[in-house]
């Protein structure tokens, strides 16, 4: 191999590395309160079935508010009210603060705690009070919207006794969730395939 060839390879991986020393990883604000909202459920001791609706819920929440705001996508769920120069940030923080504190409030404390600490990092003044309203108005239409869907539907399993059938040892998570009334779908098997599409083998 040329000797030039080497001071090349010599000098490719320094570079990156003096690249990647002076490079500062820092995530947004959406993936900062989703590691938030992950130890407040954790923290709570949820399940894992209530804790994944709990954060559809808030995120559900966080999408709709920043949605609002830059007008990217369709609304077709929530009529908010928001200006194009309402502060993302705040949106974000105050519809994780509350829908969180709804959903798991006895992590209160914590929620408030993080909530300010974000809250502070960011200039008074309209846009952030803008952020906060539209934030807020998103939470409570996220958990409007999923009130009634079923979740806290009674728990009707019962196994099959028949002689000879296989019996799980564990009672299956939530089995009444399927007949939940789905969030956006107009029915939950609406999208499923009909008999002809699943030929019996």
């Amino acid at each position: 191999m040329p000797k030039s060839d080497i001071k090349v390879l010599h000098v490719v991986p320094a570079v990156a590395l003096a690249l990647f020393a002076h490079a500062t990883p820092r995530a947004d604000v959406v993936t900062d309160w989703k590691v938030v909202a992950t130890e407040t459920v954790f923290a709570a001791g949820l399940p894992p079935p209530p804790a994944n609706r709990t954060m559809a819920i808030v995120q559900t929440a966080v999408y709709e508010g920043v949605n609002a705001i830059t007008k990217r996508y369709p609304v077709d769920r929530m009529a908010l009210n928001a200006t194009p120069e309402a502060s993302i940030d705040a949106a974000v923080t105050a519809a994780n603060r509350a829908a969180l504190t709804a959903l798991v409030p006895s992590q209160r404390a914590a929620i408030d705690a993080a909530a300010q600490k974000a809250l502070n990092g960011i200039p008074d003044g309209p846009a952030k009070d803008a952020g906060i309203a539209v934030g807020e108005q998103a939470a409570k239409a996220a958990i409007e919207m999923c009130a009634d869907d079923g979740a806290a539907a009674p728990e009707r399993y019962r196994p099959v006794t028949t002689a000879g059938a296989y019996v799980p040892t564990v009672v299956p998570a939530v089995p009444q969730w399927p007949q939940r009334r789905p969030w956006v779908l107009a029915t939950p098997d609406q999208f499923r395939p009909g008999a002809a599409a699943c030929p019996q083998r």
